[in-house]
């Protein structure tokens, strides 16, 4: 058993981490799952089953002896690097490595290593549930995939994905997936991905099913959206919650027994109560929403405006917008932008990154949409969970907030407008603890901060 299992949402943060351990003369390690590890020429979708199912025939882990891998290997990379060069797998390698070790870094979804203590990093990236996307038009290539490749597949099977698919071009919502595939259907299909990973045939059909296995499904701008709830909470104690956006409801759902608070400066931001991105209400604000982008763009003269919100809303105003975040899908924001910067509010770079700007909006709060919190929150009924609505509903909104405005303001010189454009930020009084707040009544009052700033 090892000293410490230190867990982090994402392993760049893994190797922060460890620079610091070193520091203190602890002995490191950052470990990784199959998706970085595998040598192999696999689909990264398909890693997990591929090695779970043929494994056996892979080259780097029929080679892999201990006499190969190196004492010196302080993460993952090292052993991908050397891994090559020897014909190795660098995952199971790492296991030989953690011996030793005083810390274990690795990643919240990797297999959990026994451990006196467990120390969860941004821990509050537990309660916001996952989110699965495929675009329906990968439905056709599965399609034809299965048509030309997989003869055991029932052809009822093939038409019932074929009326999924039409029906979810033309529909905005939650699916019912039983009303199209049924359970023998599904186990076809799993046969199927199976048969598809043997003979190398490459496919989004892992995704597609992964993507069933959410607790909910839906359609929405050309993609099949599907959010499950989260399932890593902590074991036995002892155990260590780090975060910089506790919440009183985080608290409480983790059983902390004392708290440790590291004061720092609040940010001062202003909470717009005339608007609301509620669905009853948000058609009848579009006009008022412009107005306030317009008049951040132009009155203001910032240079750089970053504007958060669900794809719902951000999808409205798009023309008012300089750079989209589906514009960077494969690279990252370039350090010379200027202008108005959307980003989706649960997206790549709602967390984990810095982002410099003089002002961030947040268009509406980021709530998931109600059908899917009516889902969710049964989820959560159905775990155990007290408070199983709030859990679908305003933690995940709450922590979605505090992680977008936390990209403009890591510097602690950072003094950026933060503008909480939605009237429902005024129920969360625990907001405060992490933000200055004033409320704003008109928009005219808008141009007096421009007069402060």
């Amino acid at each position: 058993m090892i000293p410490c299992l230190w867990l982090v949402s994402r392993l760049p943060i893994g190797f922060r981490v460890m620079e610091d351990a070193e520091l203190l003369e602890l002995a490191t390690f950052v470990a990784a799952g199959r998706e970085k590890c595998c040598l192999a020429d696999v689909d990264r979708e398909d890693v997990h089953d591929y090695c779970k199912h043929f494994r056996f025939r892979c080259k780097y882990f029929v080679k892999l002896t201990y006499d190969k891998i190196p004492d010196y290997a302080k993460s993952f990379q090292e052993l991908l690097e050397i891994g090559k060069e020897l014909e190795f797998c660098p995952y199971y390698a790492q296991e030989y490595c953690f011996k030793n070790k005083e810390i274990i870094v690795q990643s919240y979804y990797r297999r959990k290593i026994p451990a006196l203590i467990t120390v969860y990093d941004e821990c509050h990236n537990l309660l916001i549930p996952r989110e699965l996307e495929l675009k329906i038009d990968s439905l056709n290539d599965i399609i034809v995939q299965l048509k030309n490749n997989c003869t055991l597949v029932n052809s009822s099977t093939i038409k019932s994905l074929v009326k999924l698919k039409n029906f979810a071009e033309d529909f905005s919502g939650v699916i019912d997936i039983k009303a199209f595939l049924d359970e023998e259907s599904i186990s076809e299909l799993l046969i199927a991905r199976k048969f598809l990973m043997e003979n190398n045939i490459k496919s989004k059909l892992g995704r597609f099913l992964r993507l069933l296995a959410s607790d909910v499904v839906y359609s929405e701008e050309g993609n099949l959206i599907g959010v499950r709830a989260s399932r890593i909470f902590p074991g036995k104690k002892p155990y260590v919650m780090l975060s910089g956006t506790m919440l009183d409801e985080i608290k409480r759902a983790f059983s902390i027994d004392a708290e440790i608070v590291i004061p720092r400066k609040r940010k001062k931001g202003y909470i717009l109560n005339w608007l609301t991105t509620s669905y009853k209400e948000f058609e009848e604000n579009i006009k008022a929403y412009r107005k306030l982008l317009f008049l951040i763009r132009l009155k203001f003269k910032f240079k750089k405006i970053v504007v958060f919100g669900t794809n719902r809303v951000l999808k409205r105003f798009l023309d008012m917008a300089d750079y989209y975040e589906e514009e960077f899908i494969r690279s990252e924001i370039p350090e010379s932008w200027t202008g108005t910067l959307f980003l989706k509010a649960r997206g790549r770079f709602a967390e984990g990154v810095d982002i410099s700007a003089d002002a961030i909006v947040m268009l509406g709060a980021p709530y998931l949409t109600p059908e899917v919190i009516q889902r969710l929150s049964r989820t959560y009924k159905r775990l155990g969970f007290e408070n199983y609505w709030s859990l679908a509903t305003d933690i995940p909104m709450l922590i979605t907030t505090l992680q977008c405005i936390g990209r403009v303001t890591r510097n602690p010189t950072d003094e950026p407008l933060i503008i909480l454009a939605d009237s429902r930020y005024r129920r969360f009084k625990q907001l405060e603890k992490h933000l200055e707040l004033e409320e704003i009544d008109k928009l005219d009052k808008i141009i007096k901060l421009k007069r402060n700033n």
